[in-house]
Parts: structure tokens; sequence; C-alpha cells
């Protein structure tokens, strides 16, 4: 995703004549050194409500389309004993919306990612919540006023506590700062803030940082019989590793795969350069390897280890996959498109 203010960040082959700039949507960065379930992760909760006020609740934050069927959220007292074992189900949205206010801004993107929420009768003023994953691993366990020891699916664990101290029943204990993964944030254990169920949390920004960066599906030519140096370029932060990721390529009359590109065909571009500490990687085909990008509409999905689409981009229109990684999914039309000539040669459509 293209951040204001982001030094331009495609590098070109070619001397490139026209600048044509599109947003990519559906984005989200994925924490490239952790497993998938690092995207998944308790966002924000509340307590101090009573059983009749039932106010309390469990925010949890995820990419957009991935689910959290198998997964379960304990709870537990402070003393470790097990409250409630709940097992959760739901797909996360991608969530955008609006609001007027001096902090945030007036429009919030979360980027690709969504809430799901989970409430609660009366959860204690002193306890703990276990966030585990299908396979019954423990993805998190925190806690509030004070660490909790439990046994968790038969391993004693302790909790990390991420606040101590008194607050009113207006007020949440949520992660702030900017970025995607668990890992980038930390808990406002110091102020706890008014709360934002179901929404990113105050002073909280979501971001993409692995995204397509620029594109060239035609060239040279009007017709589908001589394209030359089609190319597919990707920004990534500095030093992570792309090594399981892939780029699938869908006809978009029929909705299928004609093509996939591991990630391992990908070259760092131009001099390993450098900006911002975002890297480019392209595939690049020679002038002899023609016609490997279809004229006609098509999309790019990009595709992490796991198997998830970070982002599934189109031109010439809007399509829905009908097989592969992307199956179900609407691509998102880029909005622009190439038209040759003898003079907009190496033409090419980037992120600005």
């Amino acid at each position: 995703m293209h951040r204001p203010g982001m030094t331009k960040l495609a590098i070109g082959l070619f001397v490139l004549i026209v600048f044509i700039a599109f947003t990519p949507a559906n984005q989200a960065q994925a924490f490239l050194n952790n497993a998938a379930d690092s995207h998944i992760y308790i966002n924000e909760f509340q307590y101090g409500y009573t059983a009749a006020q039932t106010g309390d609740f469990v925010e949890i934050m995820g990419p957009a389309r991935m689910t959290l069927n198998g997964w379960t959220l304990n709870s537990y007292s402070a003393q470790g004993a097990l409250l409630e074992s709940r097992p959760l189900s739901g797909t996360f949205p991608n969530q955008t919306y609006k609001m007027v206010d001096s902090d945030r801004g007036m429009t919030v993107d979360t980027g690709g990612f969504g809430t799901l929420v989970f409430d609660y009768a009366d959860l204690p003023a002193n306890g703990a919540l276990a966030l585990i994953r299908p396979d019954s691993g423990l993805s998190m366990f925190i806690s509030w006023n004070g660490a909790v020891t439990a046994t968790i699916n038969g391993t004693a664990a302790t909790s990390t506590n991420v606040f101590t101290g008194t607050k009113d029943i207006y007020r949440s204990i949520g992660l702030f700062g900017e970025g995607d993964s668990y890992a980038d944030f930390s808990w406002n254990k110091y102020a706890p803030v008014m709360q934002s169920r179901g929404i990113t949390n105050n002073y909280q920004k979501m971001g993409s940082e692995v995204f397509f960066n620029e594109l060239t599906y035609q060239d040279e030519d009007g017709d589908n019989t001589a394209d030359k140096y089609e190319r597919i370029e990707i920004a990534a932060p500095n030093g992570v590793s792309l090594s399981n990721w892939s780029v699938v390529l869908y006809n978009g009359a029929t909705g299928t795969v004609y093509k996939t590109i591991p990630f391992t065909e990908f070259e760092e571009g131009p001099q390993g350069q450098v900006t911002e500490g975002i890297r480019i990687w392209e595939k690049t085909w020679s002038s002899s390897m023609r016609n490997n990008i279809i004229n006609t509409m098509g999309g790019l999905a990009l595709v992490d280890g796991n198997g998830y689409v970070w982002q599934f981009i189109s031109y010439l229109g809007s399509f829905t996959a009908t097989n592969g990684p992307a199956a179900g999914i609407t691509s998102t039309d880029i909005g622009v498109r190439l038209e040759w000539n003898y003079i907009w040669w190496f033409r090419s459509l980037q992120v600005g």
C-alpha cells in the first residue's frame, strides 16, 4: 500500500514515458517471519460491567476473509481456574469506515483487516484470556491486574500482564501503534482509552507492506502476437523472506488460473536498491519470451506460503476467480489500462 509522503518506489528498467497510478485494495501486510496465526490476535477487551449490564467483550483482529473457525477463546480467574472455553467462528470483514475525530481523521481504512467481537456477561476484575489455534497450540495468553498461571491443554502457562490499575467501564484495554501483526503494537496499559468496539482502536493504524508495485502486461504492439518485456514488480520490507510466496495469474474471461509464478523466479530490482526500508523484487521476461501475461481482462493474486491471498488485482475489468487460491474472491480493478501507439513504448502501471 502506498503511504502518503513515501518516495516513489518504482524503478523501471525502461524509460517510462507515461505514469499511471492505481491504489491496490484488499491489502494486508504479512508478518513474514512468524506463523500465519500471528495475523490473528486479541486486539481489545473490556471488563468491569456487571452481569446485568452485559458490556464486557473481547475483540479479535485478523486479515479479511480469514476465519476463526476452529479457534478457541478461554477465560480464566486470577487463580488460573478456567471460567469458560468458547469455540469461535466467523469471517473477518475488510473494514473501512468514516468517523469525525480530530485525532484519527475523517476516514479510517483497516488495510485489509477486520475485527470480530465476542460478548461476555462478566469478565473478572483480575483475569486472563487465552487464544488457542485450531491445532490446539497457544497463540497468546494475556491478563490484567496481575500475571495468571493456568494449565492450557495439559501444559502450564503464565500469562503476560498487559494492564494494572483501575478504569471506568467506558474505557477498554487495547493495542495501539502502526502495523498489522501482534508484535507491531503495544498495549495501552498506562492509559485506557474510550472503547472502540468493532473497529480499529484509538491510536491504532493498520498497514500493508507487501504489495504489487508495477505491472506491464502489454508492450510494443496492440495485439497479442509480439509482446516483449512484460514484467511484474513486488515491493516488500527489506530483510523479510518471501521465499514461499507466489504470484498467480488469472484469465478474467473464465476466472481460472493460467500461470503460477513462484517467488524464486523474482530477482532484486536494479542494484538491489532499498528506498525507505522497502526493497523491490521483479519478474521480467526477456524479449524472446513473449505473451506471458494476457492482454485481455486478467488478474494477479499475491499469495503467501500459507495459501492466503493478500492482494487480488485485475486490469480491464473486475471478475470473480473460480479456482486456485483466489477462488470465490472478486478482483479489484486497478482502473487504468495500457493503450499502445508507436510513441508510448515501454509503458507500465505503477503504484504512485
